[in-house]
């Protein structure tokens, strides 16, 4: 069940970063300290000249860090229906930021 958990937040952050890299101009983030929010401008914070401090770079290791955490607390509810089931949370966690609640309308 762990697993369900920790893809659907993989799933939202993975579209907090698609958001700041293809419609940052028109999204929540737009105004907002833009050394921290705007990708294009973000990407020179670096902590020790090494290591990308910024909401895009962020997002991802965190990203990462839930399918870590999804594939190491991964047990089958399901069965096999499992493996059905990801792309369906993927998507409603997505679609769910990216094409709504992250965006200006």
């Amino acid at each position: 069940m762990y697993s369900f958990i920790f893809l659907f937040l993989a799933s939202m952050l993975n579209a907090c970063m698609d958001t700041l890299k293809d419609h940052y101009s028109v999204s929540i983030f737009y105004g907002l300290n833009p050394s921290f929010w705007n990708p294009m401008a973000s990407w020179k914070n670096k902590w020790l000249n090494y290591v990308a401090i910024d909401a895009w770079h962020i997002s991802k290791g965190l990203m990462l860090g839930c399918f870590y955490c999804a594939i190491f607390f991964h047990s089958s509810v399901f069965g096999l229906w499992d493996f059905v089931l990801y792309p369906i949370i993927w998507g409603i966690g997505f679609e769910s930021l990216y094409s709504h609640l992250l965006v200006k309308k």
